[in-house]
């Protein structure tokens, strides 16, 4: 870990912060891959929105890993997140959610390392695969920055993306007006403005029980407000935006209707 210290060891400081609300099925692995991490460097800043699960439990069994937790009721997840960032000490900041955990024990390194690499850039994101309870990946989602790709849809694989501090000095802090994809407006706003990097493989694991995965039809509405407010993109691109975002999930539920269909036993008839 020499390389890091001659590199400004302040540099390389990161603050990883994960909101939670009755999570307690999935939090304590969250918890753990973060300190399992060879990175040292780190700290860890959790909010939990007054759950009644257990999940406090958990925290307080955890403390010795915890840099800072509270427990208490917000306004959701991007309140949560600009509380936590006031806390942080970290001149990187990512976030996890309490069923994300990282990919493996060297993800964070890896971060840093292209950090290093690329003169400390304001985002440094990867990979990130969706798992389902049976920790089968079900998809791989991420792509480098494009600021016009962007305009469509969201490309970024958010959790664990290190965001520079500076970042929320000069574009402000996430917006509580959207309850989704606040993490969309954000980005939007830092749109072909700052600089990036990216890591082409899977840095994070999310179960497909996270809050974004199980409200896709608020994403896109969302992301439909967003896009027709924003100046380079407007009301008619946002509505064929949203447009093609719906055909997406209409085809694809079609889809996995006919292979369902086609393991059904007389199905299978059928097709011979």
């Amino acid at each position: 870990m020499q390389e890091y210290i001659k590199e400004n060891s302040n540099n390389n400081y990161i603050s990883i912060i994960v909101a939670v609300l009755n999570g307690a099925a999935t939090l304590q692995r969250c918890i753990d891959s973060i300190a399992e991490q060879t990175y040292p460097y780190k700290e860890l800043i959790i909010m939990d929105g007054g759950s009644t699960d257990g999940t406090v439990d958990i925290l307080e069994k955890n403390r010795e890993k915890i840099t800072y937790w509270e427990s208490m009721h917000d306004r959701g997840i991007y309140h949560a997140w600009n509380k936590a960032i006031m806390l942080a000490h970290g001149n990187y900041i990512c976030f996890l959610g309490a069923d994300d955990f990282w990919a493996d024990n060297t993800s964070i390194e890896k971060l840093v390392k292209t950090a290093i690499k690329n003169k400390f850039p304001d985002f440094i994101s990867g990979k990130v695969a969706i798992v389902n309870k049976n920790g089968v990946v079900v998809k791989i989602m991420g792509e480098a920055w494009n600021p016009d790709k962007m305009k469509k849809r969201m490309i970024i694989a958010h959790p664990g993306m290190l965001h520079h501090q500076n970042i929320f000095r000069s574009y402000g802090m996430f917006s509580e007006k959207y309850k989704i994809a606040g993490d969309y407006e954000f980005l939007m706003r830092c749109n072909g403005k700052t600089t990036s990097a990216f890591i082409d493989e899977v840095l994070v694991y999310m179960g497909d029980s996270g809050f974004s995965n199980k409200y896709k039809n608020k994403v896109i509405r969302e992301t439909f407000i967003i896009q027709s407010a924003h100046k380079d993109i407007g009301l008619t691109k946002a509505c064929i935006n949203y447009c093609i975002a719906w055909i997406k999930i209409i085809v694809k539920k079609k889809i996995e209707l006919l292979q369902r269909l086609i393991r059904i036993p007389c199905f299978k008839c059928l097709k011979l």
